[in-house]
Formats: structure tokens, C-alpha cells, sequence
């Protein structure tokens, strides 16, 4: 009997990992053509305005005029950080009820839970970019603006605590291996990793042009201010041939004069 308990117990667990190996699956197969639509538009969505965000967040860093305002920034963005992951926090908390009270479809979850982890990625990069530049700054700068380095980990792993697991899944099944993060349609992979490098070279490109306007317009500046001379050597060059000529005429006068005299 004893033998036939030990065989029993492992059977059952078998089952149970198959049951959650195909559950996924099953959770992916139930939602509608509509809810994936749904689903893929609000991370697409998510993703736009994420990308906004940080590039606002790497603005407002570079054009900071010392440390002390860095710090200060950084600072603003950790309180925002926070904030918003409580947000995402009662918000999955509310979908997991509504799904497991019936108020919503399994659809309507995996779309809705896809979005927020886009939404959390996004506070997971602004905190590498927090943590980055905080440890560029002197720590007495960081004490002085309310910088608390420990927090940035701190609110790391509620992220991660936030985007991982189920969460981590359904964000793959809807959005790809992305980590919640996807293509906008027509763009490739690649582009959105180089997209700072394109906006690099395009301002390199436009100095550039400026540069080559610049010399073009010194350039006919000088052929400007050559032809004006030229034009005021010749004015020159004509008023001393009157004068000359104005010279000999008089010159002829008065010797006609002097010839009268001594006939």
C-alpha cells in the first residue's frame, strides 16, 4: 500500500505540471482577435508615451547648469517613480479581482496587464538612468537635494516584483520578448535601439550644412567686396585720365598763348 501511495503522489504532481504548462496556452487562446488588437495598441500606446517621458527626463539632466540641479531632478523623479508604481500596484490588484470575480474576460486582463508592464519598464529605465547619473555626483550633493540612493534599488526590485512572473508572460504572449516593449508598425527591432544614434548624426548632418552655408555666403561676401574694389580702382583709374587729359589741354592753352605773345 505504502508503494502504491509513493507512485500515486508523483502521478498527480505530473498532472498538475501539465495542466500549468498548457494553461498559458489556454489563457492566450481565449482572447479575441479584439482583445489582442486591444491589447497590442495599448502597449504600442504605452511604449510612445514612455519614450517621451525618459527623453524629457535626459533633456532635463543634460541641460542642467550644475550638480546641484541634477540632484534635484533626480530627486522629482524618484518621488514620480514612486508614486507611479503604487498606481500599477492597486491597479493589479483590481484586475486580478475583476477577473477572478467575473467582471472582466481572461482577454480583457492579458491586455490590460500587457500595457502596465510596458508602463513599468519605462520606470525601470528612468531608474537606471537615475542610478547612472547619481553616480557621477559628489554624495554631499546628492544629501544636500534629498538623492536616496537606496531607494533607487529599493524601487528597482518593486518593479520587478511588478513586471515579473505573470505579468512577465502575458507581456511576451501579447508584446513579444520585449520585456513589454514593442515595434511600432514599419520599424524595425533595431531602429528604436539606434534611435539616439540616428538623432546624433542628424545634428552632426545639420551642423554640417550650417558650416558649409557659412562659408558659402564668407565666400560671395569676398567675391562682394573684391568686385567693389575692382569697380572703385577703374572709377580711379578714369578720374586720373581726365585729369590728365584736362592737364594737357590746359597745357596746349597756355602754350598757344605764350606763341601769340612772342609773334
Amino acid at each position: 500500500m505504502v508503494i502504491v501511495g509513493m507512485v500515486a503522489i508523483p502521478a498527480v504532481g505530473a498532472v498538475a505540471q501539465e495542466n500549468s504548462e498548457t494553461e498559458p496556452e489556454n489563457d492566450v487562446d481565449e482572447m479575441s482577435p479584439g482583445e489582442r488588437l486591444s491589447g497590442v495598441m495599448g502597449v504600442q500606446q504605452a511604449e510612445l508615451d514612455g519614450e517621451i517621458e525618459r527623453n524629457a527626463f535626459t533633456i532635463a539632466l543634460e541641460r542642467a547648469d550644475d550638480n546641484a540641479t541634477k540632484a534635484s531632478h533626480i530627486t522629482e523623479k524618484l518621488n514620480e517613480t514612486e508614486a507611479r508604481l503604487t498606481e500599477f500596484d492597486e491597479r493589479k490588484a483590481e484586475l486580478d479581482e475583476q477577473r477572478a470575480n467575473g467582471d472582466i474576460t481572461e482577454g480583457q486582463y492579458r491586455a490590460q496587464m500587457a500595457k502596465m508592464a510596458t508602463e513599468v519598464e519605462t520606470q525601470k529605465q528612468q531608474l537606471n538612468q537615475s542610478n547612472a547619473t547619481a553616480s557621477e555626483l559628489p554624495e554631499e550633493t546628492l544629501e544636500e537635494n534629498g538623492v536616496n540612493v537606496t531607494a533607487i534599488g529599493t524601487l528597482m526590485n518593486n518593479a520587478n516584483e511588478l513586471s515579473g512572473g505573470e505579468v512577465s508572460e502575458i507581456a511576451r504572449s501579447i508584446a513579444g520578448d520585449r520585456s513589454g516593449v514593442v515595434d511600432r508598425p514599419g520599424e524595425d527591432r533595431d531602429r528604436s535601439e539606434d534611435r539616439g544614434e540616428q538623432r546624433q548624426d542628424d545634428r552632426d548632418t545639420d551642423e554640417t550644412s550650417d558650416a558649409a552655408d557659412r562659408d558659402d555666403e564668407q565666400d560671395q561676401e569676398q567675391e562682394n567686396e573684391a568686385g567693389a574694389n575692382e569697380q572703385r580702382d577703374d572709377t580711379d583709374d578714369e578720374t586720373d585720365d581726365d585729369s590728365n587729359t584736362e592737364n594737357g589741354s590746359d597745357a596746349g592753352s597756355n602754350g598757344g598763348g605764350t606763341d601769340a605773345g612772342n609773334q
